[in-house]
């Protein structure tokens, strides 16, 4: 079982959804765990979630409405009978996970896009996190860059931000380009509580791609095999 950790304040509800349509494509079993500030998750299954669980979602699973990362492992140990081969957590706010929780990931994964507000409290919130001996002493973070539009955005101002953290940095950040059909399709997805892939351009996939083939044992043939296989499923 592997646990890859998305921190960090933007949304990035939609990029982690279609990565579990991917991974489950490729006949692995997903949970992917919302611990936003305010269960955005729940909007994309077109239903108001009153009581924590883990809910069924075009072949992967999601699991709402709880407080910390320690809820849902409790909630799993419970009630599940079957284990999961992925589990990635959008960590939205610092108080759903402790030290530990980020010490156990396999993989952390530093989303940023390049909103001011929201990139001053990822640094914050990874300057805080960076001080404790076990993050510094065992925690790495690949950086993941979403919204990007080419020639109108620069990393620079991201780059000297996370310069004033001590956290370790592993390879080149992964770009995620936005585009109004992107857009568009975020909120079509919403609205219609289905996940729909194809309509997303191919820059965009090949990011998607690049994320899963770092972070997973899965070949590139695989991994495009299992993306035109997510593409397929109808809503």
């Amino acid at each position: 079982m592997k646990q890859w950790v998305f921190g960090g304040v933007c949304d990035k509800s939609d990029f982690l959804k279609y990565v579990a349509s991917v991974l489950s494509k490729s006949g692995s079993k997903v949970l992917l765990v919302d611990g936003t500030p305010d269960d955005i998750y729940q909007y994309s299954m077109g239903q108001t979630i009153d009581i924590p669980g883990i809910y069924e979602f075009f072949g992967f699973d999601i699991a709402c409405g709880f407080d910390t990362m320690a809820d849902v492992e409790n909630q799993i140990r419970r009630t599940s009978e079957c284990s999961y081969d992925y589990w990635l957590i959008d960590a939205g706010k610092p108080s759903f996970m402790n030290d530990d929780d980020w010490v156990k990931a396999d993989d952390i994964i530093w989303v940023n896009n390049f909103s001011l507000s929201d990139l001053s409290k990822n640094s914050k919130w990874l300057i805080e996190l960076s001080k404790g001996e076990q993050f510094q002493n065992h925690c790495a973070c690949h950086s993941l860059l979403l919204n990007v539009v080419e020639d109108l955005t620069d990393d620079a101002y991201i780059d000297g931000l996370m310069s004033l953290t001590t956290v370790r940095w592993l390879g080149t950040p992964i770009r995620v380009p936005w585009d109004e059909h992107t857009y568009a399709l975020k909120i079509e997805n919403e609205h219609h509580a289905r996940l729909k892939l194809k309509p997303l351009n191919r820059k965009y996939k090949r990011a998607l791609a690049e994320l899963i083939e770092r972070l997973s044992e899965m070949e590139q043939r695989q991994i495009y095999k299992a993306f035109r296989q997510a593409e397929r499923r109808r809503a």
